[in-house]
């Protein structure tokens, strides 16, 4: 899979960018991917076709300070839900 077809970057409410992919079926049922460590977006790129088959639409944004996304000094990662508030809200997702 070229992963360059899935990647994007949303421009944040206070200026930064989280680096996002989607996978899978894009009108499939939402999932939300949370990586961790030094993992990123990337990290789910080889299950795209199973969520495809599956009819589940993964998205994956990167952290903060993690491949596309910009850096956040001080921030912890419970402040990082917001960021993927924002991107879920972004996509028109309401549950997932």
């Amino acid at each position: 899979m070229d992963n360059s077809a899935s990647d994007h970057i949303l421009t944040l409410a206070d200026g930064r960018q989280l680096g996002y992919a989607i996978y899978g079926d894009p009108a499939g049922v939402p999932v939300l991917n949370c990586h961790g460590g030094l993992m990123s977006r990337s990290d789910v790129a080889l299950a795209d076709a199973d969520a495809r088959e599956l009819g589940v639409c993964i998205h994956s944004p990167d952290r903060p300070g993690v491949g596309l996304s910009s850096r956040w000094p001080g921030h912890n990662t419970a402040q990082w839900v917001g960021d993927a508030r924002e991107l879920l809200d972004h996509a028109g997702v309401q549950r997932f």
